[in-house]
């Protein structure tokens, strides 16, 4: 750095003069000493630059990565969240009520137990044979083997029939032709009201056979109005009393006698059960040998039923929270269709599959469907009945009422109370909840990220206006 001086001359101009060159010349080489003295240290300070912009590289590069890592993590979050509201997820609300009228519940009772053996083995006799070890087959079923044991003919069902078990495949198939043969009205139960059944043939799995079963207050095809259970008010009894009161929570709705074929003359000897009810929807069938109770000869059991509604969601939106999913009406009629008919593959040529699907459909199974398409509603699977069973004996007075006994079954079957839990399943998350959520996300990362963000921003912006100066000092040039 130069430094210059002033020099003030008082006097004699000539005489001065001498001395002022004398002076100026001592003054020039006092300055030039001083400034070499003086020079600064420039490796200093180039060290010193150097670590600056080596400390403001670091700070930049955290900036930017916390910056990085809270923009990473909010795209995470929203796309957990949009995955997460796209399943649908619903709140369960349960609420109780006491209506004055209930829907009546629909009453399927199957029976295996209708085609005779000693009748079957009259007309196909060359499909029975003797048991292989009769001894045993008496010890299993000692009233089989009551009378003369040397005349007992079994079908070939691969039970107690030849020494590998065989089972003649036509045997099957004519027991199911005897079993369509037959008039369903003869198999009706005893209902006391008496009410209408329809008769309708259902799958068994275990026996990989059809059975017949017969329905009432079950509304599939028919455009009858839904039976209601009417509850009485404590102002509509004339006499209150303990009975009466306690039936104002308690209906007897029907009252079911089952006759069942002599144990001898079963074509299934096997089956411990022979009869099968079920309690469901009028607007939903059920497969009583997959969802209903099984019956023995000889007791009596009460039926006690309650009600639950369930409010679906919307049709057509995927519900998989909570294992929940709402089907579309197609696969509602279908699953209804399935659940109705239980048929069979349409390769298999089976003369009884066929039979079996003359009796269960009004035409073809592709009709059937599409019935069952034009009958959907939306609250098809609103209605749940829940019941338990309660299993008890008789009280026999006489050997009569005790033989009439063993082949019978009593069903008593009560509306236990006019209490319905209403179950109803909301969505968790609807729009605003939504933009909530992923508003509150976006302002938490970003409230973390913005000393980095504004930071970056600003020096983006100056070295933007320092590219478009020297950009423009550059076209001025030319």
């Amino acid at each position: 750095m130069k430094k210059y001086f002033a020099v003030k001359h008082v006097g004699n101009p000539t005489h001065g003069a001498m001395k002022r060159s004398g002076k100026a010349e001592n003054t020039v080489i006092a300055s030039l000493e001083n400034n070499l003295e003086e020079k600064p240290p420039i490796v200093e300070d180039e060290t010193a630059n150097s670590r600056a912009q080596f400390v403001r590289f670091i700070w930049k590069c955290l900036k930017s990565l916390v910056f990085v890592v809270c923009v990473a993590l909010f795209f995470q979050q929203t796309a957990e969240f949009y995955i997460l509201y796209k399943t649908y997820p619903t709140a369960t609300n349960i609420m109780v009520t006491y209506p004055k009228f209930l829907k009546t519940p629909a009453i399927t009772v199957c029976n295996r137990n209708l085609i005779n053996k000693t009748e079957f083995c009259v007309l196909n006799a060359e499909y029975c044979m003797k048991p292989r070890n009769i001894e045993r087959l008496c010890e299993r079923h000692p009233n089989v083997c009551m009378g003369n044991i040397s005349e007992i003919t079994i079908p070939m069902l691969g039970y107690h029939t030849m020494e590998s078990g065989y089972l003649n495949p036509y045997t099957r198939r004519l027991g199911q032709e005897f079993l369509f043969d037959t008039d369903p009205k003869k198999s009706y139960p005893f209902e006391t009201p008496w009410r209408k059944w329809k008769t309708n043939y259902v799958y068994d799995m275990n026996m990989n056979s059809h059975a017949r079963c017969h329905s009432e207050n079950l509304h599939i095809f028919s455009e009858e109005e839904l039976q209601n259970t009417t509850f009485r008010s404590v102002a509509e009894l004339d006499y209150p009393t303990s009975n009466s009161l306690y039936e104002l929570q308690m209906v007897k709705i029907s009252t079911l006698k089952i006759k069942m074929m002599d144990e001898k003359e079963s074509f299934y000897l096997w089956a411990d059960s022979q009869v099968y009810l079920s309690i469901h929807s009028p607007v939903v069938p059920s497969n009583p040998f997959m969802h209903g109770k099984p019956l023995r000869t000889g007791y009596i059991y009460d039926v006690y039923v309650r009600l639950s509604r369930f409010a679906l969601a919307a049709l057509g939106l995927v519900t998989r929270g909570r294992g929940r999913r709402t089907p579309s009406p197609f696969a509602l009629s279908h699953k209804l269709h399935r659940l109705r008919f239980h048929l069979e593959d349409e390769q298999q040529d089976w003369t009884s599959v066929s039979r079996a699907r003359y009796h269960i459909v009004p035409d073809t199974s592709k009709e059937a469907l599409h019935l069952c398409l034009k009958k959907c509603k939306e609250n098809c699977l609103k209605l749940k009945f829940h019941y338990t069973v309660d299993e008890r004996t008789p009280e026999v007075y006489t050997p009569s009422e005790l033989s009439t006994m063993r082949t019978e079954i009593k069903v008593n079957i009560f509306i236990q109370d006019r209490s319905v839990t209403v179950v109803s399943h909301k969505p968790l998350y609807g729009n605003w909840e939504m933009f909530s959520y992923v508003g509150g996300l976006m302002g938490c990362w970003l409230g973390i990220s913005v000393w980095a963000f504004i930071g970056i921003i600003e020096r983006n912006y100056s070295r933007a206006l320092q590219l478009m100066k020297k950009f423009r000092a550059k076209k001025a040039k030319f």
